[in-house]
C-alpha cells in the first residue's frame, strides 16, 4: 500500500495562487503501468489532488476504513476481485460516503451500463485519459455526488414536513370532532356518524337505536361545588359510559350535560338493558377532594327509523320524554318508539329476576387470574374474581351496581368473597390468594365474621384482601380498627387503583397495606410515554420507603415488563400472560 502527493503544476506561483483544500483522491488499481498513467494524468490536471494507491479491494477497503476521500479511481481487473464490486460496496455503505469512477484498458457500452448501475458516477476507458479528461470527470462525479445528497436530504426533510403536516392535519381534523374535555365525540363528530350509520342501515336493513344520557341536577352540582368538580362529573361519566360500550358502538357528548349513544345492529328490547346498565354505572359516586360526589343520570332511548337524519330529531323525540322522567324523580330509562308514543323502558323484571339468582348465589361463579413475580419469571399467585351467570349481568361492573341500588351491596359481596375464599382449596397451598371486597363490606361484617370465612387447612399468611381506593368512604379510623385485627390474624391487605387521581398518603399510612395495585391509567404503554415512567419511577419508590410491594394490572408488551422490571415492581398480571397461564375457571 501505497501514498503519494500529486501537486498541482499549471505553471503558476503557489504563494500567487489562493489556499485551497486538495481533493483526496483513492485510486484503486495493481498495474504499476496503469497506476503511472493515472497519476501523471493528475499531476498534470488543474488543481492540487492528494492521491492514496491501493493494489487490492482489501487493501481499498483497509484505507477506506481509516480515512476519507473524495472520489475513488477503480480499475475493473484487480487480483482478488473486479473492481463493480467494490463500487457496489460503496454505493450501498453508510460510512463511505464518496462518488466512484471506474477505469478499464477495454472499452464497452454493455459494461459501462453495467456500472453504472452499479452504482459508479462515471467510466473511462484508460487508452482516453488525459488530463483534462480526468480532472472533468473528478470535478463532475464530486459535484453529481453532493447534488445527490443534498436532493436526498430535501427529500427526506420534506418526507418528516409532509408526516408532520398530515399528522397536524389528522389532529386538526380530530378537534373539530371531538369534545376537548371528555374526549369523545362531539356534535359535529356524532352527525358525521349518525348519517353514515343511517346510509348503512338503509342498506343493509339493520337496525340501530340512540341513547340519550342526561346527567341529572347537573347544574347544582356545578353552582354549589364549582365548575371544576362539574368537569371532573362529565369526565368519568364519558369514561364510564365508553368502558361499557361494544368497539362497534359510539359515544358522544352534545351539549352540556348530555351525552349521545349509538349501538349498532342492537333492537329496542336490547337497548334498554344497555340504558340500565349505563344508568347504575353512572349512579357509582365519585370522589372528589375528600368526600363524593352523588349523581344520577336519566336515559332516553329511541329506535332509529329510515327518516331520521339528524341530532335535532333525535333530541325532539327524548327531551319531552326526558322531562316528564325527571319530574316523575329522575334516574330513570324512558322510551320512545316509531310510532312518537313515550314511556318508560320496561327493564324492571329481568333486573328483579337478576336479583334473585344472586341473593341465593346460584347466579355466581369464580374464575382465577394468575398473578405473575417479574423477577425471578413465576407464577406467584391467583386473583379470584367473582363473575355472574346471570345473561347481561355477567361481570362485576354489571351485576355490583344492580345490587347496589337495591340495598344489597354488601350481602352479594359477601357471597362472592366466600365463594372465591373457598375455591382457592383447589389450588396449590403454597400460593398468594388475592380476594376483593368492598370497603363498606369491611365496615359491615365484623372482623371476626370475616376470618371465620377462611380455612383452617390453610395458612392466613397466603391471603390477601383487597380493595379499591376508587370505593372507599366511611370514617378512616373505624376502618384502621378492623384492618388491624384482620392483619393481626396474618391476611395481607392490598390496596388497588393507586395513582388512579386521588390517592391519599394518609391513606397508605394508616393502612399499612402489604402491597399496592397501579391503576391501569398509570402503567399501560409505559414503555413509550416518559412522563408516565417517570411517575411510575416515583410512585415505586414511595411504595419502597412504606415497605409495600408494588404490583401493575393490564401489562400487554413485553416492553413495558421490561421497564417495569428496570423500575422494580415485583408482579404483574395482564393479558401479555396469557399464553403462559390461562384463567381458570372455578367451580361454581
Amino acid at each position: 500500500m501505497e501514498t503519494t502527493a500529486i501537486n498541482e503544476q499549471n505553471g503558476e506561483s503557489p504563494a500567487m495562487m489562493p489556499a485551497r483544500e486538495p481533493l483526496k483522491i483513492l485510486l484503486v488499481d495493481d498495474d504499476d503501468i496503469s497506476m503511472e498513467l493515472v497519476s501523471c494524468a493528475l499531476r498534470k490536471s488543474e488543481g492540487t489532488i492528494a492521491g492514496c494507491e491501493a493494489r487490492s479491494l482489501r487493501e481499498a477497503r483497509a484505507l477506506l476504513e481509516k480515512e476519507s476521500f473524495d472520489c475513488a479511481l477503480i480499475d475493473y481487473h484487480l487480483p482478488d476481485g473486479n473492481g463493480v464490486s467494490l463500487i457496489e460496496e460503496i454505493k450501498n455503505s453508510k460510512a463511505w460516503k464518496l462518488p466512484t469512477i471506474l477505469l478499464t484498458a477495454q472499452g464497452s457500452e454493455r459494461l459501462a451500463v453495467e456500472v453504472m448501475k452499479k452504482g459508479a458516477f462515471d467510466y473511462i476507458s484508460k487508452s482516453d485519459i488525459t488530463a483534462e479528461v480526468l480532472f472533468r470527470a473528478i470535478r463532475s462525479a464530486i459535484a453529481l455526488c453532493k447534488s445527490e445528497d443534498a436532493l436526498a436530504e430535501r427529500t427526506k426533510k420534506l418526507i418528516e414536513v409532509n408526516g408532520e403536516l398530515k399528522e397536524a392535519n389528522m389532529k386538526l381534523t380530530s378537534l373539530t370532532r371531538m369534545d376537548p374535555l371528555t374526549e369523545v365525540l362531539n356534535r359535529r363528530g356524532f352527525q358525521e356518524v349518525l348519517t353514515r350509520e343511517c346510509q348503512y342501515a338503509l342498506r343493509e336493513g339493520q337496525h340501530f337505536i340512540v341513547l340519550l344520557v342526561d346527567i341529572d341536577s347537573f347544574k347544582q352540582i356545578n353552582d354549589t361545588m364549582g365548575h371544576d368538580a362539574g368537569d371532573a362529573v362529565l369526565e368519568t361519566v364519558a369514561k364510564r359510559l365508553g368502558e361499557r360500550l361494544r368497539a362497534t358502538d359510539y359515544v358522544a357528548r352534545i351539549g352540556g350535560d348530555e351525552f349521545m349513544l349509538l349501538l349498532r345492529k342492537t333492537l329496542l328490547i336490547d337497548g334498554v338493558e344497555v340504558a340500565h346498565k349505563m344508568r347504575l354505572a353512572i349512579a357509582e359516586p365519585i370522589p372528589w377532594g375528600n368526600g363524593m360526589i352523588e349523581i344520577t343520570a336519566s336515559i332516553g332511548l329511541a329506535m332509529v327509523n329510515r327518516t331520521t337524519r339528524s341530532i335535532d330529531e333525535l333530541l325532539a323525540r327524548t327531551h319531552g320524554a326526558l322531562a316528564r322522567c325527571k319530574e316523575a324523580g329522575k334516574n330513570r330509562v324512558v322510551c320512545d318508539n316509531e310510532e312518537g308514543g313515550v314511556g318508560e323502558a320496561q327493564g324492571k323484571e329481568s333486573m328483579w329476576s337478576s336479583l334473585s339468582l344472586l341473593r341465593q348465589g346460584d347466579g355466581l361463579r369464580v374464575v382465577a387470574q394468575p398473578i405473575f413475580r417479574i423477577n425471578p419469571s413465576a407464577i406467584a399467585g391467583y386473583e379470584f374474581l367473582s363473575r355472574s351467570h346471570v345473561t347481561g349481568y355477567e361481570m362485576p361492573n354489571d351485576f355490583f351496581p344492580l345490587a347496589a341500588e337495591a340495598q344489597m351491596l354488601s350481602y352479594v359481596d359477601r357471597l362472592c368473597f366466600e365463594k372465591c375464599v373457598l375455591s382457592t382449596l383447589s389450588f396449590s397451598a403454597s400460593l398468594k390468594y388475592h380476594i376483593n371486597i368492598f370497603p363498606s363490606t369491611l365496615l359491615s361484617v365484623s372482623p371476626e365474621n370475616l376470618l371465620k370465612v377462611f380455612p383452617s387447612e390453610r395458612l392466613k399468611g397466603n391471603y390477601f384482601i383487597e380493595f379499591s381506593e376508587k370505593q372507599f368512604k366511611g370514617n378512616m379510623l373505624d376502618f384502621v380498627k378492623g384492618v388491624d385485627q384482620i392483619r393481626e390474624s396474618g391476611v395481607q391487605l392490598v390496596i388497588e387503583d393507586i395513582g388512579f387521581g386521588h390517592t391519599c398518603l394518609e391513606t397508605l399510612i394508616a393502612l399499612r397495606p402489604h402491597s399496592v395495585k397501579v391503576d391501569l391509567s398509570c402503567s399501560n404503554n409505559v414503555a413509550n410515554d416518559a412522563a408516565k415512567r417517570h411517575s411510575l419511577e416515583r410512585l415505586v419508590k414511595l411504595m419502597w420507603t412504606l415497605e409495600c410491594e408494588t404490583m401493575v394490572k393490564g401489562v400487554e408488551s413485553q416492553d413495558d415488563l421490561s421497564v417495569l422490571s428496570g423500575l422494580g415492581v415485583s408482579y404483574a398480571q395482564g393479558k401479555l400472560f396469557k399464553s403462559r397461564e390461562e384463567d381458570k375457571i372455578c367451580a361454581p
